[in-house]
């Protein structure tokens, strides 16, 4: 009765975020990333760098990335924060969450953060290199407020220096010379949607779901 009474409450928490932030339905817009492995064996890292808008001096507590469609079992984000848009080396950290974690709650995905990597910086690098939909990247600052970001730049690269690198500009124009969709601008289009409690709520059931399958499996 306890185990249902808890998928209720999650289901009741997933159509209310569905209502209030409506990341993760398909007919909103995404990042469309598609794994892709060179000539030479290499596979390619899709970075996008968020530059920080910042009215104040508030410390990033909380990173947020929502998303679906992901083709492996586990998902991988490394993220790197830094004073400016070339200059990234605070802390680079690795975040990993199942597929099925990640859908539990509904698709959001909480990066993890070392230490202080998240004070006092005004840029942030995320990398991902598997095939997926990133529907938003949300930053969440000490107050419990979402900070306004806009893309510094995006770069697809094999290595730290073999690959495209372009500023925002440059890729803004790209995408009208090209034709461009589901590009890396839709991972930052609704932040205003997003609302941290539920969010958290959702996500914390989700991993608690996740700790108790793990605990039953091994008893």
């Amino acid at each position: 009765m306890k185990k249902l009474s808890k998928i209720l409450a999650a289901l009741l928490i997933a159509f209310t975020l569905v209502l209030s932030v409506g990341c993760s339905n398909s007919e909103h817009s995404y990042w469309g990333v598609v794994k892709h492995e060179t000539s030479s064996g290499d596979v390619l890292t899709f970075s996008v760098v968020l530059k920080l808008n910042k009215t104040n001096n508030k410390n990033v507590k909380e990173v947020w990335v929502n998303i679906d469609d992901l083709d492996d079992s586990e998902v991988e984000f490394t993220h790197v924060f830094g004073y400016s848009a070339t200059s990234l080396s605070s802390n680079k950290a690795t975040s990993k969450v199942s597929k099925e974690t990640a859908a539990n709650a509904d698709g959001w995905v909480r990066l993890v953060l070392t230490g202080s990597s998240g004070y006092g910086h005004d840029y942030v690098r995320i990398s991902v290199t598997q095939t997926m939909h990133i529907n938003e990247i949300v930053l969440v600052d000490i107050e419990d407020k979402v900070i306004p970001t806009t893309i510094a730049s995006y770069s697809e690269k094999a290595s730290e220096k073999a690959g495209n690198e372009w500023t925002a500009e440059e890729y803004n124009a790209k995408i009208e010379e090209d034709g461009l969709e589901n590009t890396v601008l839709n991972a930052i289009d609704e932040q205003s949607k997003f609302v941290l409690e539920t969010v958290r709520s959702l996500y914390d059931a989700a991993n608690s779901s996740a700790s108790e399958s793990t605990s039953s499996s091994n008893s």
